[in-house]
């Protein structure tokens, strides 16, 4: 009985709540059409992905959140390919790939901070004890033209989104995903609900309680 009040309560507040646009926040120059000489353009048409975001580029995550991490393209250069994605002290391993829409599973971490400072890669022909190449370097952002209205501003421009798309070094190109998040005044309806469910299941076992205590206390008739 309990499950099935909080199960209706929640449904109900979600129902109608607002969802925000997502936790990936993103600082960025200005937006524009995909370049025609970005090798990933096409691709990236195909898939609605069309505007590309401008440095200086910065993208944060103030919240602990699960991000998922997708391999959408992987080419070699002339002289070596791309070989670890690192996020943090993550590495996701990335072998070559013909372009997919639906991408191949790297994994996912829990990640809050700095994303745009956290994210890095090596080369196939890096020394053993060469550290990863970090943000902005060799990486350009995408958006899908779905979420052009989520930027806001009139320079630098800001805006929250749930994916977003990156390449690096015109070798490889990723997909990070993350769940919208329920706004502040849907997490505040939610905690209300299922206070009054609780309340609701305390106050509908009291008489019972009490029936139980008056059987047990009750003399024996003779």
């Amino acid at each position: 009985m309990f499950r099935s009040i909080v199960v209706g309560i929640a449904a109900a507040l979600l129902g109608g709540a607002a969802l925000a646009e997502g936790p990936l926040y993103v600082t960025t120059g200005f937006s524009s059409a995909i370049a025609p000489s970005d090798p990933f353009k096409a691709n990236l048409e195909s898939i609605g992905v069309t505007f590309d975001l401008a440095p200086p580029m910065e993208v944060e995550v103030f919240l602990p959140t699960k991000l998922t991490f997708r391999l959408l393209e992987s080419r070699p250069g002339r002289t070596s390919s791309v070989d670890t994605l690192h996020i943090g002290e993550t590495a996701y391993d990335v072998a070559p790939q013909a372009f997919s829409a639906a991408g191949t599973l790297l994994g996912s971490q829990l990640f809050s901070g700095a994303f745009s400072e956290a994210v890095g890669f090596r080369l196939t022909d890096f020394e053993a004890e060469q550290p990863p190449v970090l943000w902005p370097d060799a990486f350009r952002l995408y958006m899908r033209s779905s979420d052009a209205d989520n930027l806001e501003g009139i320079g630098p421009f800001i805006g929250r989104f749930d994916t977003l798309y990156f390449s690096v070094n015109d070798m490889a190109l990723f997909e990070v995903s993350a769940a919208p998040a329920p706004e502040p005044s849907a997490w505040a309806m939610m905690i209300v609900g299922f206070g009054l469910a609780g309340a609701m299941v305390r106050r509908t076992r009291r008489p019972h309680d009490g029936f139980d205590q008056r059987a047990e206390g009750a003399a024996p008739r003779g």
